[in-house]
């Protein structure tokens, strides 16, 4: 039986939130790229929870990936599309910038 970290399951959440937190500190370009792999990372978080009570997590993914390219976009004020795909979202954070 697999134990729970400290501070409980959310335990790692926390301490990531936290390290996040002093990101804060960082230049605009790298704090908004925190804030995509934060925005990732939770939607895989949100995904294998779901899945794990046997519900699909894709949309939780997908979520995360549009909102992730939603945010690049906003920082290099770029246009935002509301109707993106999560595929175009993936080739948007894959380029460069």
């Amino acid at each position: 039986m697999t134990q729970a970290p400290p501070g409980g399951p959310f335990g790692t959440q926390e301490a990531q939130r936290a390290q996040a937190d002093e990101g804060w500190d960082l230049p605009p370009r790298e704090r908004n790229i925190l804030e995509r792999l934060l925005m990732l990372w939770e939607g895989l978080e949100r995904s294998e929870a779901a899945e794990r009570q046997g519900q699909p997590g894709k949309r939780y993914r997908h979520m995360a990936v549009i909102g992730a390219a939603g945010t690049k976009d906003r920082s290099e004020s770029r246009t935002i599309y509301p109707d993106m795909t999560a595929e175009q979202a993936v080739a948007r954070l894959r380029e460069a910038g």
